[in-house]
């Protein structure tokens, strides 16, 4: 799954107007509660490309993902 979601993740810093279009990447959403800390940053920064966020709604987002550990 960690392998999975960096590969999307590279895909979609290549990519992202192509591969944000080629799969539905709400099945995703449910990762942001893994165990694996790697697949959540991984999920995180990959919703947050899909969706186009800012920088400044990244940082929030991920801050409600992950605690200060």
């Amino acid at each position: 799954l960690r392998d999975l979601m960096e590969a999307a993740y590279k895909f979609l810093q290549q990519e992202q107007s192509v591969f944000r279009e080629l799969w539905d990447w709400s099945v995703c959403v449910p990762l942001l509660r893994s165990h694996d800390t790697l697949v959540r940053w991984y999920t995180a920064n990959c919703l947050a490309l899909v969706t186009c966020m800012n920088e400044e709604h990244k940082l929030s987002f991920l801050k409600k993902i992950f605690n200060s550990d």
